[in-house]
């Protein structure tokens, strides 16, 4: 009678678990605009193929270069302020 039991909370807990996979699954195809294949494995493999791409992009933003030297900078205050319109204040 125990290995009935135990075979049976084994049984609802795979099942609980296999829950769990599926609504993260479906969870994470959402999230990347993707539709469910017919079965788990076929999502998963069209997930990671997508994780795959975004991976591989190059990034779209760009960062200002910086090698830590200023050219040109003054170090003086106007008025006891830097000056806004220093070559490294401006943003453009």
């Amino acid at each position: 009678m125990a290995q009935l039991e135990k075979a049976r909370q084994d049984v609802v807990e795979h099942k609980e678990f296999m829950g769990s996979i599926d609504n993260t699954l479906a969870e994470a195809l959402q999230m990347n605009g993707l539709e469910a294949s017919e079965t788990v494995e076929e999502s998963i493999r069209l997930l990671g193929t997508t994780c795959k791409e975004y991976g591989q992009k190059k990034s779209v933003h760009t960062l200002a270069q910086q090698n830590g030297n200023e050219v040109n900078v003054s170090n003086e205050l106007k008025e006891g302020y830097f000056d806004p319109k220093d070559e490294h204040n401006n943003i453009d």
